[in-house]
């Protein structure tokens, strides 16, 4: 089953981006934000126009037309799709609608499909990645993150030693069971996904520390031998 999901004030809140633009285009112009209009975010999710609500502000007609135009041209520019942010049940609805397996087809009055996903990609992505971290009260979570992280990269390191002494090691297969366990169930694919890379990255950035150490005392071991010969 496929559902028709709209993207702008439904997954994402891109306010922010709509009221900033005119605001600065206003500004280059030496123009004031006319405070006696209507609420202009709120007059536009009533489904008027910006050019509509600068004719209600009051605005010459030459004026409006010129900024209704500008502000079309700027509104999809990076600096300003920078701005919007993921509504807090974005990540949990996709993650339900992909699990319950249902497609999922976004609806959008934007001109460039590809900046749209990069920005949903980001944005998720991000979301996905640091909502769990952010708020105090999930300090807790934060350590059990960082401890499954330092486990994986301790586990790598034994690994790569064990490898080079003749030996097997299961520590990397425990490692990954485990961060799989606590990860997967809270965070989905994407994010397990991404804390997997981190955690491929510290350990193997342990692995080079170990093997510069080891090298560091071969020289040193080398070179007290030379001394004694």
């Amino acid at each position: 089953m496929t559902l028709y999901c709209d993207v702008d004030g439904t997954l994402l809140d891109s306010s922010a981006r709509h009221e900033k633009l005119l605001r600065d285009l206003l500004a280059a112009r030496g123009l004031l934000w006319p405070a006696a209009a209507p609420d202009y975010l709120r007059y536009k999710a009533d489904g008027h126009s910006t050019k509509a609500w600068l004719m209600l502000a009051g605005f010459a007609p030459e004026t409006c037309a010129e900024l209704a135009d500008a502000w079309r041209t700027g509104i999809e520019q990076p600096e300003y799709l920078a701005l919007d942010t993921v509504y807090p049940d974005t990540l949990p609805f996709l993650q339900a609608m992909r699990a319950a397996g249902r497609d999922v087809v976004l609806i959008s009055a934007r001109q460039n499909a590809d900046a749209l996903r990069q920005t949903l990609l980001l944005a998720v992505y991000a979301s996905s990645f640091l909502h769990h971290l952010m708020p105090v009260r999930d300090t807790l979570v934060w350590a059990e993150d960082g401890l499954l992280l330092a486990l994986c990269a301790a586990a790598a390191a034994r690994f790569s030693q064990a490898q080079r002494q003749g030996k097997f090691s299961i520590a990397p297969i425990a490692a990954l069971a485990l961060t799989i366990g606590g990860f997967f169930p809270r965070m989905g694919a994407a994010s397990t996904f991404i804390w997997a890379f981190v955690a491929a990255a510290g350990a193997g950035l342990c692995v080079v520390l170990l093997q510069k150490g080891e090298t560091e005392d071969a020289e040193k071991q080398d070179f007290r031998v030379r001394q004694d010969a």
